[in-house]
Formats: structure tokens, C-alpha cells, sequence
């Protein structure tokens, strides 16, 4: 039996996570009668418990699905200014940054050399956990054809996509128009998987992504390093929209008062989930997106959590801790469940990443100092960290 500290701890960490979302009001509760604590605005609600047999530190080899019976295609996306499943592709880019760093910054070159490496090779970690998935790679040529197969092959996107300097930005965009074109589960490409995702997802969703955790300083906002959705979803036109609105100055500073994915997608989630009127109220445009009716029970709003030293011997005992890195942005794993055992699909960034970067590991007592540490944005993201698309 957890103690009652730990499950205090676990309250205020999991309290915005869920299985299902729904509109009441009312704090779940736990069987044991301890409360749950939930957010003031659209707090979720459990739809089903998760069987023991669903978890697993480490998944063993899984059959291929013959028949995919989830509303959400079996398609893999991901975005990256260079194709890491492209050996060759790959090879020019490490020449690259050979020849480009000189002798001041050999650290940096080999710092980003175990990155590229990394990357690659967790990529194809996630692939070989989906054998059976269609693997869509989008690098910023094939971006440009999803951004116009989504939105009209004369869009302004595509002009503010090819110039925006941002990376990450370019990657938000980017992910929204390649889900839209063909649904699919989106994934960034220094996510930790853990567990095939369709043991996962409910075979009725369709639409699924992560809330931001809670020492966050965008509380609410959506991790959307994880995206699962059907082909031409509405929350998902409403948030390539809402980017048009933006790139032409149609939406008012406060609407985007953080990193632009993360706030336009949870912005997009609520006009589109909350509202059945055509009408923008910031822009006063009609759009078919906010005119969509989006059931709340094909929704999946899983919850990003820090993963506290004392958790792996009781409620997270099952989940190896990430003590990979120094950052707290590294110490994070994502959890779909309200209820023990918690099921815990990925984790939010993996080792040698730019977050991450490789050093020795570490004992426990240096991984508590580093849960201590701020340092990243409100998304969990690194201040100085772009995220290519």
C-alpha cells in the first residue's frame, strides 16, 4: 500500500491528467476515499480502469496488428530539418558538423554528433515498437505540400512557413498540416517510448495529446510533442487557423502569451470543443472549424508529470527514472491514467538530447538536486532549445 504522503504527492501532480475528458465540475475521488484534486476549468474524469496487464517496464517484441481496429490511422509522423531515417541524409549532416565547428567549439560539435546519433536511433526505437505503422518523415519540402494539401495550394502559410527562423514554430506548424492530411500519431523526435501506443489509446479516439505540467508557467497549455488525431480533425483545422491568424496579425498579443504551438493548439481545443457558433470572438471570421462538433468522449487529454525521487519505489516503482541529464526538464514522463497502476507510454525527452545532453549518470541524490532546477519554458522546453522541422 502507497503511503499517504506519496499519494498527496500523486494528487497534486496527476490532478489535471485523465482518461477521458468531460465538463463536470466535481473533484473525482479515489476508491480508497482520497480526493483527486482537479482544475477549476474542464476537469477530467476516469472512463475505465487500466488492467496490471497493460503495464510493463520493458514491452517484449509485439506481433504486428493484422487488423487496426483505432479511429486514428496507424500512421507514424515526424518532422526534423534532416530525414534521420535517411543513412546518407544523415551522414551529410554529421560531415556538416564536423567541418563547421572549429576547434573552440569541438564540445558543441560532439555534443551534436551524440545528439544526431541519439535521435536516429530513437526514432527507429518507436518504429521497431510499431512494425506494422506507415512511417510518414517530413522534412521542410514535404512540410510545404502537407501545409497546401490542408490549406489550398495558394496559402500565405507557406510563404511564413519558408521564412520563419524559428524552428520550433516551423515544427508546430508543420505537425498540424501533415495530422490534418492524413491523421495519425505525431511525435517529436526526442520523445521516450516506452509502450506500443495502441495498447495504449482507446480504439474510439480521436484526439489525444498531452497537458503541460504542473509547474509549468503555462499551466492548462498542451504538450503537444505528442499529437494523436483522425484525418481533417477539427481541432486540428481550427489550430492551422488560428496560425494563419497569427502570421497576419489577427490575433491580439495576449492570445499567444507563451510558445506559439503549445498555446494555439490549447486555444484551438477550446473554441472547437466548448463552442458550436461559427463566429471567432477574437477575430470575428467564420470558420468551419469552430462550427464542429467534437464529442468530448473521443478526446484524450493525458498529463506530463515530474518524476520525484521517492516515486520510484511507490507509485512509479514499475517505471525506471529518467536520470538522464541535469535539467528538470529531463525528469518528466507522461502518464495516461488517474489510477495505480499508473501507465506511463513515454518519456518526455530521452538521454543525449539537446535538453539532455550525455554525461555520466548519476546516483539518485544528484537526480533530487535536479527535479529542484528551473529551467525550462512553461512547455518544458529550454529556453534556448528549437525543436526543427
Amino acid at each position: 500500500m502507497v503511503g499517504t504522503a506519496v499519494l498527496v504527492s500523486a494528487s497534486v501532480y496527476l490532478s489535471v491528467s485523465s482518461w477521458r475528458m468531460h465538463r463536470s465540475n466535481t473533484n473525482e475521488s479515489r476508491e480508497d476515499g482520497r480526493a483527486i484534486e482537479s482544475q477549476p476549468t474542464r476537469p477530467p474524469a476516469l472512463r475505465r480502469t487500466t488492467p496490471k496487464s497493460e503495464i510493463s517496464a520493458v514491452l517484449p517484441p509485439t506481433p504486428p496488428l493484422l487488423n487496426h481496429t483505432h479511429a486514428i490511422p496507424n500512421i507514424l509522423i515526424f518532422t526534423h530539418h534532416t530525414n534521420l531515417l535517411d543513412d546518407a541524409a544523415v551522414k551529410r549532416l554529421l560531415h556538416t558538423i564536423a567541418t563547421d565547428n572549429n576547434a573552440t567549439l569541438a564540445g558543441a560539435a560532439r555534443q551534436d554528433t551524440i545528439e544526431v546519433h541519439a535521435l536516429a536511433d530513437n526514432v527507429r526505437n518507436i518504429i521497431r515498437l510499431h512494425p506494422d505503422a506507415t512511417v510518414r518523415f517530413l522534412t521542410d519540402q514535404d512540410c510545404v505540400a502537407s501545409i497546401q494539401a490542408a490549406m489550398g495550394t495558394d496559402t500565405e502559410l507557406v510563404n511564413f512557413f519558408l521564412h520563419e527562423k524559428q524552428g520550433m514554430y516551423k515544427a508546430d506548424l508543420c505537425r498540424g498540416a501533415a495530422l490534418w492530411e492524413t491523421g495519425g500519431i505525431y511525435l517529436d523526435v526526442d520523445l521516450g517510448v516506452r509502450l506500443r501506443l495502441w495498447d495504449v489509446l482507446l480504439e474510439d479516439t480521436e484526439f489525444a495529446t498531452v497537458r503541460v505540467h504542473l509547474q509549468s508557467q503555462h499551466p492548462g497549455a498542451f504538450f503537444q510533442a505528442f499529437m494523436a488525431v483522425t484525418p481533417q480533425h477539427a481541432i486540428v483545422a481550427r489550430y492551422l487557423e488560428l496560425f494563419l491568424d497569427y502570421y497576419q496579425g489577427r490575433l491580439p498579443a495576449h492570445a499567444v502569451n507563451g510558445p506559439l504551438g503549445v498555446m494555439l493548439l490549447r486555444r484551438a481545443f477550446d473554441e472547437v470543443t466548448t463552442t458550436a457558433d461559427a463566429v471567432d470572438p477574437t477575430t470575428q471570421r467564420n470558420t468551419t472549424a469552430a462550427a464542429a462538433a467534437v464529442d468530448d468522449d473521443t478526446v484524450e487529454i493525458w498529463q506530463e508529470l515530474l518524476y520525484l525521487p521517492q516515486f520510484q519505489k511507490t507509485i512509479l516503482s514499475h517505471v525506471p527514472p529518467p536520470v538522464w541529464g541535469k535539467r528538470r526538464a529531463c525528469k518528466f514522463v507522461v502518464v495516461a491514467n488517474l489510477q495505480e497502476p499508473f501507465l506511463v507510454p513515454f518519456y518526455s525527452r530521452i538521454a543525449n538530447s539537446r535538453m539532455c545532453p550525455a554525461q555520466p549518470r548519476g546516483d539518485m541524490g544528484n537526480y533530487a538536486k535536479a527535479t529542484d532546477t528551473v529551467e525550462e519554458h512553461g512547455d518544458g522546453k529550454a529556453a534556448d532549445e528549437t525543436a526543427d522541422a
